[in-house]
Formats: C-alpha cells, structure tokens, sequence
C-alpha cells in the first residue's frame, strides 16, 4: 500500500478506535453480490487488500444466505443467456465464481441470525 492510502487508513481507523469505541477488532466484513462479482471481475485479492486496509488487526468476512441465493439466480441466468448465444465468454461464469468464494472463504449469515439495531427494540418498547 502506497504511504499515502496506508496514512488515510491509520488515521481513519484511529478516529474510529477514539470516537466509536464499540467498533474495535475483530472487525466484521458484510460482503454483497455486487461487491463479490465486480472483486472476481477484477481480480482483486480481497483478504489481502482488507489486511492492508485494517493494517493487519483482525476481521471476518460475512455474507448473507439471500445473497448467495441471488448469485446462484444470476448464475444460471447468465449460463442460459450465454448457451443461446454459443458465447465462450469469460464473464458467464462471474456469478457463480463469486457465489463459490461467498460459501468458501465468507461466514455465512442466516436470516433469523440477523440482529436488530437498538433503535429498533427501543421503538417496539416503548409502544
């Protein structure tokens, strides 16, 4: 990392660390489809670009089940689109290539397992 981007990073994450105490390691990365699909796009090393960005503390990658169901959809969507167009195309196995790296390298979040923000429980007490 460049000294500049790895300077933004620590100061960015200092001020965290000073005026979000409750954000602290182990950090908790939620991943989504469209993240997935542009970073095998690209061929962006994830977990080495995010040690970098986090200057090497500790983290987890998330992905959520409705978003694995969604690149799953789009995967056999573009597979269908790309065999009537006999088009060997590098870009008609993205969807599942990121859905594999979802089930692969990323925990992965049930919806019942999905937690509520407090403004949320506060409003339903209150009632």
């Amino acid at each position: 990392m460049r000294h500049g981007r790895a300077k933004a990073s620590r100061r960015t994450l200092q001020f965290y660390r000073l005026n979000a105490p409750h954000l602290k390691p182990p950090y908790k990365i939620l991943l989504d489809g469209t993240f997935l699909v542009s970073s095998i796009r690209n061929k962006v090393p994830l977990f080495e670009r995010f040690a970098k960005t986090l200057q090497n503390e500790l983290f987890t990658c998330y992905v959520a089940r409705s978003t694995l169901a969604e690149l799953d959809k789009l995967s056999k969507s573009a597979a269908a689109a790309t065999s009537d167009s006999n088009d060997d195309d590098e870009h008609n196995n993205l969807f599942a290539q990121a859905r594999q790296f979802g089930l692969d390298e990323c925990e992965i979040i049930e919806p019942d397992k999905i937690p509520t923000s407090p403004d949320n429980n506060n409003n339903n007490n209150n009632n």
